[in-house]
């Protein structure tokens, strides 16, 4: 066996990834990347083998409303902006892109995905856009 054949690694079956986002101190953040570069390792390969290690021997099965949670995708509002204005179907009138969630709760003490995943407001909202 040849030097380099000890490191292959068998091909693993590609699985679709995610991003995780945390907060650390900054001061921890540098510490942590510092640490990394030396072991010439990326951040999120280190971070890859740490959940990998945590997890190795513990039997943990999501169950179908936290795969359902977890795997659920970011809501934006794309959709529905024009000329940075949304259509806010309760109050029929626009409101800044920037201000809209913030609106939202405010007003309607309710978030965004809730308006628009309503049929009767999204139909409302897609009548004010035309």
């Amino acid at each position: 066996m040849g030097y380099l054949e000890k490191f292959a690694e068998e091909p693993k079956e590609q699985e679709q990834t995610t991003t995780i986002t945390i907060r650390l101190p900054i001061s921890l953040d540098t510490k942590f990347k510092a640490y990394c570069d030396s072991l010439n390792l990326s951040v999120s390969k280190a971070m890859r083998l740490m959940i990998e290690q945590e997890l190795k021997d513990k039997e943990v099965t999501p169950t179908e409303e936290q795969v359902q949670k977890y795997n659920k995708s970011r809501f934006v509002l794309t959709k529905w902006k024009r000329d940075g204005m949304i259509p806010c179907p309760i109050c029929n009138e626009f409101k800044s892109a920037s201000n809209f969630n913030r609106h939202c709760k405010d007003a309607h003490d309710m978030i965004s995905e809730e308006i628009f995943s309503n049929p009767i407001f999204v139909e409302i909202a897609e009548r004010m856009l035309t």
